[in-house]
């Protein structure tokens, strides 16, 4: 639920600041989002739009227990 209102907020900025609702716009302004600040701590983007300094990690239930999803 943390994450989910963090992504809200930040997207909530991102379309704020660009004042913009295209996505390529709002794309290009979060790849250059640095310390954005939300419940979970500061976010900040690379170019290539990954998290800085962040891993996501992908899991999956299977048979009652939680699975890594590899890419």
């Amino acid at each position: 639920a943390v994450l989910g209102f963090d992504t809200i907020h930040l997207l909530d900025f991102v379309m704020t600041s660009s004042d913009s609702t295209i996505p390529q716009v709002i794309a290009s302004v979060l790849r250059h989002t640095k310390d954005w600040h939300g419940v979970m701590g500061k976010y900040s983007f690379e170019e290539n739009g990954e998290l800085s300094e962040r891993k996501i990690f992908f899991k999956q239930v299977r048979e009652g227990q939680f699975v890594d999803l590899k890419e």
